[in-house]
Formats: C-alpha cells, structure tokens, sequence
C-alpha cells in the first residue's frame, strides 16, 4: 500500500465523480487510504471499456506470462499508453 496514498492525491485533483476502475496487487485497505473506485474485473482487463483504469505494475509485467500460457488479454505495457503514472507501482489508463 506504500503508493496508495499517492493515488488519493492523484484522484484529488480528478473529477469527483469519477470511479476508476482498480486492479490492485497488495493486502492493504484501498478505501482506507482515500482512494475511490471500484475493482476492475478480469474480463475488463482482457477488454477495456470506456472509463479510467488504475493499475498495478504487478499485473502489467504478469500478464506477459498469462499470455504466454494463451490468457487472451492485451499486453498492457506495450499496447496502451498510460495518461499517468502514481508513483512506482500504478499505471492509469483513459479509455474512450
């Protein structure tokens, strides 16, 4: 959870109605940091839909490896560009 406080302030300064979507790698409390939004689903991950997207490096480097055991999800890392980077560990993504 050690960038979860750099996510709130992040949303601090976003709409604040917007409900990201959350794919969240760790054990801490998301809410009790601050942070809004709700958890991403796998089949988003395989097919975004249109909305704001927080994800942690953990699963952009392992879904390389899904991938390559024929999990259909995009490689993130390569085929989307992130509108933001939090901190060290969380990419955020804007789809229309």
């Amino acid at each position: 959870g050690q960038d979860l406080p750099a996510l709130a302030a992040w949303q601090r300064t976003r709409p604040p109605d917007e409900l990201p979507r959350i794919k969240y790698f760790g054990t801490a409390d998301v809410p009790s940091y601050g942070v809004r939004g709700v958890p991403m689903e796998d089949e988003e991950f395989v097919r975004p839909r249109p909305g704001v997207y927080v994800v942690s490096a953990h699963y952009l480097a392992g879904v390389r490896k899904l991938r390559a055991a024929g999990w259909p999800a995009p490689d993130w890392l390569t085929e989307f560009r992130p509108s933001a980077r939090i901190a060290y560990s969380m990419y955020v993504y804007e789809f229309e």
